[in-house]
Parts: C-alpha cells; structure tokens; sequence
C-alpha cells in the first residue's frame, strides 16, 4: 500500500456519509455506526493507493452476507465467485454494478475504506464491498486510491475478523515473533 497522505477521520467520515447518503436513511445510518463505533481510538487515517502486491492481502468485511460467496473472504475470492454466479441478491447487484460501470466509470465512487493494523496489511474493506469487487472483477482495483485506518487494535475490530484470522496476518506474525 502506498501512502500517500495522512488525512482527519471527518474527511473519511464525510465521505462515507456523501456516498451512502445516510443522513436522508436513518436505517442505513444506524448500520453504519455498528461499523464506525467500534474502531480504536487510536486509529490513524491515510490516503494510500492501492498496488499490485496488496490484491492478495485485502479482505471484504467479516458479515453474514458475504458467507454465501466465500469461506475465506478475501477479495480475489469473492470477485471469482461472482464471475461464475447469478444466483442471490448480492451477486445481481455486483452485476449490474459492472455493467453501469462498463457504460459510465463516473456512476462508481471508487474510493474505498479500509483499515488494518498495520501498512503491510491485511486489509479489510469497511465501507465499498460491492465497489471493492467491481473494481476488481474488470482490473481496476490496483492503483486505485483509498482511506487506509491504521491501528494495531484493529486485530480485534470484529469486523476485520475474516483477515485477522488468515495465517498470514500481521496479528498472527506478530504473536510469532513476540512469543518466548
């Protein structure tokens, strides 16, 4: 991940609020504090970019409503179950999300949001699943650019759980490497 600046949890949060428009949606909004209220204190924002190498370490976020596509939620994953299905509610959606993308890029905010606890990843995407698989499925996730939340504490955020309970996460080398 390339880091580009650092940036204000405001500007994240308005963002957020901009693209899922949840102040005219109150249940939206009530779902999205489940997943803001959480996070660490010390959580560090950054604007970054995503490269080549990140695709493998980024991870959609750990709710029910992925399970259906993947066991591992992992990015890659999940784009490649999409590919093959049309067969449940969240995959039309991914579909019809690709081709209004084919047809105008513009209709598609690509910024994403996502948080890790550390700048090697795993990353776990918290807001802009769906964007997140379009992205990759036509090629265009790499160079994109995102909020990056950096916090050693996120290895315990619930909703990253699926990427903090892969054996190659930051948690897991870092409980190697501190254990004796």
């Amino acid at each position: 991940m390339r880091i580009l600046s650092v940036c204000s949890k405001e500007e994240v949060y308005r963002h957020w609020e901009q693209v899922d428009r949840f102040k005219n949606c109150p249940h939206v909004a009530v779902w999205r504090k489940r997943i803001w209220s959480p996070l660490p204190a010390d959580i560090r924002w950054y604007n970054a970019e995503i490269e080549d190498e990140d695709l493998k370490r980024i991870f959609i976020i750990s709710s029910d409503e992925w399970c259906c596509l993947s066991r591992t939620f992992k990015l890659m994953d999940v784009a490649g179950e999409v590919a093959k299905r049309a067969d449940n509610e969240i995959v039309c959606r991914i579909h019809d999300l690709i081709g209004r993308f084919k047809e105008n890029p513009e209709s598609l905010d690509r910024k994403l949001t996502m948080v890790s606890p550390s700048f090697e990843g795993n990353f776990t995407v918290i807001d802009g699943n769906k964007r997140a698989v379009v992205l990759h499925s036509i090629g265009e996730l790499a160079g994109n650019r995102i909020y990056l939340g950096i916090s050693e504490k996120i290895v315990d955020y619930r909703w990253a759980e699926r990427a903090m309970s892969d054996p190659n996460t930051a948690k897991n080398l870092y409980d190697a490497a501190h254990t004796n």
